[in-house]
Order: structure tokens, then sequence, then C-alpha cells
């Protein structure tokens, strides 16, 4: 929760800094904020008195900033930064086509642009997200991802995972040509698309050349790094 008085409204696709004092040393972590949950509405503008900003973090127990941030208690104070990020809301114009690209915790940047998309785009005919992940277990709001998709027959997910148990019949893997030759399926010959994708740089990058192996031009992809 904000300071009283205090408002802090961050534009979707940009993330803030969260700085911790540990052992004496200032931490800095770049973290984006996310909707409450992908099942409510978002609604454009947002409201300026909202005290609260959401976000969704994984806890490294040898890490060195996330159990310092597990640790705080109500009253305790984190120092936040003002929003930084190139993503521009111009980008969903008349957009038909949304494909989503996320590895690990690089879904956050995903939660406000899909749950901003399916309820703010008329022209918006399909949104799909591929996420890639180790195991089941690391599936964040898999349960909401899964309820949207029911919600919302215009959006789709498909998990893949790269150290899958025995049972998953599910897709495998690493980023691939193969993978998103199958995805990435325009509505239409001609529809407007946008790619976003998120995830450690290696990921990126890769997927990124993917991309233009496969003729998505540099303006229908949008990669997040902070």
């Amino acid at each position: 929760m904000l300071p009283r008085s205090t408002h802090l409204q961050v534009p979707i696709g940009q993330h803030v800094y969260l700085k911790l004092t540990i052992t004496g040393t200032e931490i800095v972590k770049p973290y984006t904020p996310v909707s409450d949950s992908l099942l409510s509405e978002f609604k454009d503008p947002v409201l300026p008195n909202n005290k609260y900003i959401y976000f969704l973090t994984k806890i490294y127990p040898a890490g060195l900033f996330t159990p310092q941030l597990d640790r705080l208690q109500i009253g305790d104070f984190v120092s936040v930064s003002n929003p930084e990020g190139n993503f521009k809301i111009s980008q969903f114009q008349e957009l038909e086509d949304l494909f989503l690209l996320a590895a690990g915790t690089g879904f956050t940047p995903m939660v406000k642009v899909l749950n901003y998309a399916l309820n703010n785009i008329p022209s918006l005919r399909k949104a799909k997200l591929m996420f890639f992940n180790k195991t089941e277990d690391d599936i964040i709001w898999r349960s909401q991802l899964e309820k949207l998709a029911y919600k919302d027959k215009r959006f789709d997910v498909e998990f893949v995972l790269s150290a899958p148990t025995s049972e998953w019949n599910g897709k495998t893997g690493y980023i691939s040509s193969g993978l998103l030759s199958e995805f990435l399926k325009r509505s239409s010959d001609k529809s407007k698309v946008l790619i976003c994708i998120c995830g450690p740089m290696p990921f990126t990058e890769q997927g990124i050349r993917l991309l233009h192996d496969l003729n998505f031009s540099k303006d229908e992809i949008h990669s997040f790094t902070g």
C-alpha cells in the first residue's frame, strides 16, 4: 500500500525499481506491477486514487533480494522508483492478433497487457500466450490463465515445459521455430499483429531472431527488458 496522499500510476508495459538496504548496501531490482487478478476487468484510465500496487514475485531462498522482500511486514517501507519503459499504448490501435511469449517471471508484464487488450480493444480477434517454464510447479497463475481461457474464447494459453514429468501431456522443449510457426497463426492474411516477448535475456534474444526468421517485422515485435 502506498503512503497516505501518495498516488503512483504505472502505465501498461512499464516497470519500477524497488530498493532495499541489505547489510548496509542498497540493492535495486526491476519489477513490473500486475493487476490484482486476470479475471477482473481492466478499464482505462486507471483511477488515480488506487493506493495499491501489485507485484508477482518468485522467492529465491538462496538469493539476496527476494528473501529480504519476503520478510517485510505490514508497516515496513520499500523505495519505489518512477515508472520506466518504452511500451506505447498506441501499439494496441486497431490490433487484431495479440501473441505473448513469456518465460518464467517474464510473464509479469503480460498480465496488464492481456487484461487491457481483452477489455479495451474492440478490434481484437484473438490473444494467445505461450508460457515457457521448467516444471508444472513453476507455472505462475496457471489456474487463472485456464479460467480466463474458459471465460473469454478469444484467449488461449499453451504451456511449454523444459523438464516435465512423465505425466505431462503438453508441449515440451525450448523456444524454437517449430513451436512458433505453429503458434503464430494470424486470424487473416493481413491482420494487424503485436507479439510481446519477455524472459531471461537469452530467451528474448533467441525469440526475436526466430520471429525475424518467420518474417515478422520490427514494428510487430515488442520485447520487455528491465
